[in-house]
């Protein structure tokens, strides 16, 4: 799965979030961070709640697959892509709730310590939030 989102920067260049599936990912997160910084456009890598599901932020256009291609050729695998279902009046309402959740946590963020003062959690739930929205 990848899922892209841009964003404007300063003097007219491109930040970008790009999803990327990679199986284990949140556990080995500082590997395939340390492989992905090979690539000049990569800016960070972030986990997700997900354990396959990984953010990366990138300066002007995202090259998902060469990054696969680097990532497979050391070892990472990619789970198999699954087709979405519909969803049900209960999954709508749990995603909802869960929206929900997410926007009071982004409310309590900007009442929160300046950037500086803050541990690199609520950095990266930051950052992802400007960025993604």
């Amino acid at each position: 799965m990848l899922d892209s989102s841009w964003s404007p920067r300063q003097k007219g260049s491109l930040v970008q979030t790009h999803q990327i599936q990679i199986t284990d990912g949140r556990s080995r997160v500082d590997e395939i961070r340390s492989e992905l910084f090979a690539f000049p456009e990569v800016l960070d890598v972030f986990i997700t709640r997900g354990p396959d599901s990984l953010v990366v932020v990138c300066s002007g256009r995202p090259h998902p697959a060469e990054w696969q291609r680097a990532l497979r050729a050391v070892g990472f695998h990619f789970p198999s892509r699954r087709r979405a279902s519909p969803a049900g009046p209960d999954v709508r309402a749990a995603q909802a709730k869960e929206a929900e959740r997410e926007l009071a946590a982004a409310a309590v963020d900007r009442r929160s310590p300046p950037i500086a003062a803050r541990p690199r959690a609520s950095v990266q739930r930051l950052l992802l939030h400007f960025v993604v929205h």
